[in-house]
């Protein structure tokens, strides 16, 4: 039963979401399968759970492009969106580099981390804001991965770690990181070695930032 009203639940928000596209694409009358994927990103950034329904809308209009053709574009058009001047960051001295990134908020934490995994061959989603469920982000490459971005001034706690690996069940993910520009406490150091997480720390970020330099 409890099921029963999950699934219908989840076709109400479906159907929801894809009337909402469905008008805005009408009223907007574009013209080529480009122009849906442009206006896509530029309304709705890189939030999954309106990817599938815009999937889902495009077919209905009628574009022969397959599934995964059009997650492939709607990825290459992410990238584009993205770069807002984060190439400069990475193009930084290490230690200026981590102190412009304390400078960032949660938010804009967030969309480096889409831009950086992106640029080293992820496919990158952002969950919903306000009801992540423990990830702001979905990676996609051979696995799906769930992750959580924490942008704090103090080290980060079991909490996060609690979090990520729920979600990872919510997401069906099979792997879960926290991601933090700051460092782990001990607690959450060994929580996470006994849920399996994998923690990026300061100095385990800005190594990746470095190899992302190309």
């Amino acid at each position: 039963m409890r099921q029963k009203c999950f699934a219908a639940e989840h076709e109400k928000q479906f159907q929801h979401k894809y009337m909402q596209l469905k008008k805005q694409c009408t009223l907007s009358r574009f013209a080529t399968y480009e122009e849906y994927i442009e206006w896509f990103i530029k309304r709705y950034g890189v939030y999954q759970d309106y990817v599938a329904t815009f999937i889902f809308l495009l077919k209905d209009l009628g574009f022969p492009q397959t599934t995964c053709t059009i997650r492939e574009n709607i990825e290459d058009e992410q990238r584009k969106h993205l770069k807002k001047g984060f190439d400069e960051v990475v193009l930084m001295d290490p230690s200026v580099r981590m102190r412009e990134i304390d400078r960032m908020s949660g938010q804009r934490f967030e969309e480096f981390l889409t831009w950086l995994y992106a640029k080293i061959g992820f496919g990158v989603w952002k969950t919903k804001k306000g009801a992540d469920q423990g990830a702001d982000l979905i990676l996609h490459r051979h696995t799906r991965i769930a992750v959580q971005a924490k942008r704090q001034k103090k080290k980060t706690g079991n909490k996060a770690v609690q979090e990520v690996n729920s979600a990872r069940s919510y997401y069906q993910c099979t792997d879960a990181w926290v991601v933090t520009s700051n460092y782990f406490t001990k607690n959450a150091i060994e929580l996470a070695r006994y849920c399996n997480v994998k923690l990026v720390d300061r100095d385990r970020l800005n190594d990746m930032i470095s190899r992302a330099r190309f």
